[in-house]
């Protein structure tokens, strides 16, 4: 389910804004909204490697892979090996990544401030992040405070 015809160069772009608004998030909100990156991550480079942009599927990973927290490092150096389509069939790496959503538990204050992001993002690079946090998240809102 990663075919996209998303502009490859936009990647890179949208996931730095998302890294930006999570950064310039409230702190009672920034915890819970820092929970998506790494699933966003993933999924952005497998993205780009399964449609075939190889090169660029490598800067995203040179630039962003470093800045994940540092108990997903391990993972992020097997994943940088995928680098082509042919890498992802019968990868156990790949496997988990594919037969489970990640859950990302948030407050519904928290979610409305995802929500709000759409404001801050151009309309090409909201929809390619919604199309990733969609498919390939499952997001478990709960009542209450963060």
């Amino acid at each position: 389910a990663y075919k996209s015809d998303d502009d490859p160069s936009s990647y890179s772009s949208a996931y730095s804004d998302l890294e930006k608004f999570i950064d310039s998030s409230l702190d009672v909100h920034r915890y819970e909204l820092a929970l998506i990156l790494y699933p966003v991550f993933v999924h952005m480079y497998l993205e780009l490697v399964y449609n075939q942009h190889e090169d660029k599927a490598k800067q995203f990973m040179k630039r962003f892979g470093p800045t994940q927290e540092s108990y997903y490092q391990e993972d992020i150096k097997k994943l940088s090996f995928v680098t082509k389509r042919e890498h992802m069939k019968g990868n156990e790496l790949m496997d988990n990544f594919n037969t489970s959503q990640f859950t990302v538990r948030m407050s519904r204050d928290t979610y409305t401030q995802l929500r709000q992001q759409k404001k801050q993002l151009s309309e090409k690079q909201h929809t390619l992040l919604w199309n990733v946090i969609q498919e390939h998240l499952y997001l478990d809102v709960y009542e209450g405070l963060p």
